[in-house]
């Protein structure tokens, strides 16, 4: 984790090490906090299980607590949600019908990393999640991949969800396993971290999409066209 300043000067750098772990996202909280996600292999109930390390505002760690069941489970993203809590997810093995193939989970926490409550997307075949962004009425939108439904064999993946994590295609989990995990070795670094620009290209555009109240929908590459989610979730 590292801290810049506006012209790109090192303020701070920190890196975590609990041998098993890899990180996939961060975010910064309304009161300066940091929130890292990614997965670790040990240490929790499966093979791979979903984590969040929380720091304070200047990377000190908080604590570090890992989510998921006996398979794999993989967060992609994490957020503050609008009421202090935190939102995080990406896909899992563990809580689908088929071991064999993922299925999007998005869970919810309080500040203190207990779980509120978890959701699974998606039926059959291999639904991912990757990212998540939250509404002005307090819910979310997620987007991913999925090969349970659409035209091809993996389709892009649109789900809008209310702030309790409700759509037409979610199911609830009640054997989420939490472990605490002991505190990562931290250790600071300076200005040898290596760096490079990478230039990203700039998709064509496309109408967007209107879509009212908490649904979920899967879409083709342009042109855009929506397809109802016929999967039974």
């Amino acid at each position: 984790l590292a801290k810049k300043d506006a012209a790109g000067t090192l303020i701070w750098g920190k890196s975590y090490n609990n041998t098993s772990s890899i990180a996939t996202d961060v975010t910064q909280t309304a009161d300066g906090s940091y929130l890292i996600t990614g997965y670790v292999t040990t240490g929790g109930a499966g093979s791979n299980d979903m984590f969040i390390l929380k720091t304070n505002a200047s990377g000190t760690v908080s604590w570090m607590k890992a989510y998921g069941g006996t398979a794999n489970d993989v967060s992609n993203f994490v957020l503050e949600t609008t009421d202090g809590n935190y939102v995080f997810g990406g896909y899992s093995s563990s809580f689908g019908a088929n071991v064999y193939d993922y299925d999007g989970l998005l869970l919810k926490t309080t500040s203190d990393g207990v779980l509120l409550w978890s959701k699974r997307f998606g039926e059959g075949g291999s639904d991912l999640l990757y990212s998540a962004r939250s509404t002005s009425y307090g819910g979310f939108v997620l987007s991913g991949h999925t090969s349970s439904a659409g035209a091809g064999s993996d389709d892009m993946w649109l789900i809008v969800a209310n702030r309790n994590g409700e759509s037409n295609c979610e199911t609830n989990i009640s054997t989420v396993t939490t472990t605490a995990l002991a505190s990562p070795t931290t250790s600071a670094f300076g200005n040898d971290l290596n760096e490079s620009t990478v230039s990203t290209p700039v998709p064509s555009s496309s109408s967007p999409a209107t879509v009212g109240g908490p649904k979920c929908e899967v879409f083709t590459p342009l042109p855009v066209k929506l397809l109802n989610f016929n999967v039974k979730c």
